[in-house]
């Protein structure tokens, strides 16, 4: 695997990659990951996952994430590593991670001929102009459609971690058959045992309505947004506390003083870089989690840890990947913050609601989005490249609603649980639970790779 970024390190893109890695090892693939020297201290790989750094590591500095001066060094060592692994430990095929990781997979798959496994999670578009770093910001946007148009191409397969982004990739020409759609994965047992009422003690919180937010602290968040909502929520509910969860903060500062202007500094608390296994306890003492992020085309880790963690979210239209209106969650218009703290405050007066949701996420996240279903869909994409296997292969229940609403070929296909069996334009007001088979185990039958 090409992980270019920290690792490991407590953000989307560097979790999914340890624990997909993992994953598979256990499943009996022989797993490398080629990553940069820096890594974030406190985070452990497994023994069966081999970490090859460009340099020797290092802890010191701050982790960061998007573009930055250091990546421009890092990334042409990153490319003869790769190529350098793939020849000495006859690796069968690469499986690169994020635009810098395809771009990385695309010059070593040139010199050393090996099959590219591309895992989107989003666009350039969505994401670079964000970060200010390249300017003027017109400069920017031209970049990043370009990348958006030429880094699939580079790949053989890709896999995408929602429907939104298929659809984008396949207005861009990119071939369906070119394409699956897997989320990304969460293992659920790590939130089975969270000490909320520890947290609660510890910020003096007592029975305090409780809102959170966890994540990379980056502009594209919209932080602000999510102050603005909580404006109106303490309004209608003065004992109500937010607790931002950060990590990877660039400036704490600039969040500090938004809240103190808006006058709700007293209801707000800021956590910065929290190490990854005190969140299940922060979620535990949640009554409800948020994602004020609109315009999101890929799926938003948080909401795996959010619904692993059995807590209702309430979040903007376009980044409700597996969320549904008033049957695990609550969906509000994108960029409407008075909508957004309405849903808040509706959750914390009504206890019921918030079990009954919060209920329904934890079983999604079950049925759907565990490591291991996942972890064989791809190793059968991996088998499908590498010309080992014949007949169908699995199919996350995303993809397969997706490819019947637009008649696009599912003959091949074969698919694990059911999506929520909701009117996409109501909510669903009943309180009765859908059908969700649990995926049983499988006997493994597929050869194992080298995967890098």
């Amino acid at each position: 695997m090409i992980a270019a970024c920290p690792f490991p390190a407590n953000h989307g893109s560097a979790g999914t990659i340890r624990e997909m890695a993992e994953t598979l090892a256990n499943r009996g693939h022989e797993m490398h990951i080629v990553t940069y020297p820096l890594r974030q201290e406190g985070i452990q790989v497994q023994k069966g996952v081999k970490v090859h750094r460009i340099m020797p590591s290092w802890q010191k500095g701050k982790i960061t994430v998007g573009p930055n001066k250091t990546k421009l060094l890092f990334d042409p060592i990153m490319v003869e590593k790769t190529c350098e692994l793939v020849l000495k430990e006859k690796i069968d095929l690469l499986h690169a991670q994020n635009y810098e990781g395809a771009i990385i997979g695309f010059l070593a798959k040139l010199v050393t001929r090996r099959p590219l496994l591309y895992c989107a999670v989003n666009t350039m578009a969505d994401e670079l102009p964000s970060y200010n770093f390249i300017r003027p910001k017109a400069l920017a946007i031209a970049l990043a459609r370009g990348l958006d148009y030429m880094v699939p191409r580079m790949t053989d397969f890709i896999i995408v971690n929602s429907k939104e982004l298929f659809l984008y990739y396949l207005d861009r020409g990119i071939p369906e058959r070119r394409m699956t759609i897997l989320p990304p994965g969460v293992h659920v047992e790590d939130f089975s045992a969270g000490e909320g009422e520890r947290i609660r003690r510890q910020y003096n919180l007592n029975d305090k309505p409780l809102v959170i937010f966890t994540g990379v602290l980056d502009n594209f968040q919209r932080l602000d947004y999510l102050f603005l909502a909580m404006q109106r929520v303490v309004k209608a509910v003065p004992e109500a506390r937010l607790l931002v969860m950060g990590n990877l903060a660039k400036d704490t500062a600039s969040f500090e003083q938004m809240v103190e202007e808006m006058g709700i500094a007293s209801h707000v608390i800021f956590l910065f870089d929290q190490p990854f296994k005190e969140l299940p306890h922060y979620l535990a003492a949640a009554d409800v989690t948020v994602l004020p992020r609109p315009d999101t085309p890929g799926f938003p880790l948080k909401l795996l840890n959010y619904m692993s963690a059995g807590k209702p979210t309430v979040t903007f239209r376009s980044s409700a990947k597996g969320i549904f209106h008033l049957y695990n969650g609550i969906i509000v218009p994108d960029h409407d913050t008075e909508a957004f703290g309405d849903g808040i405050i509706s959750l914390l007066r009504d206890p019921k609601l918030r079990h009954r949701l919060g209920t329904n996420a934890r079983k999604d996240v079950t049925s759907l989005y565990g490591w291991d279903i996942l972890a064989e869909a791809i190793e059968q994409v991996y088998e499908t490249m590498l010309h080992t296997r014949r007949g169908p292969r699995l199919v996350h229940p995303m993809e397969m609603e997706l490819r019947q609403q637009m008649g696009l070929p599912i003959a091949f296909a074969s698919s694990w649980g059911t999506i929520p069996l909701l009117s996409r334009t109501g909510a669903n007001t009943t309180g009765e639970d859908p059908p969700y088979p649990v995926p049983g185990e499988s006997a493994r039958t597929l050869p194992s790779n080298k995967i890098a």
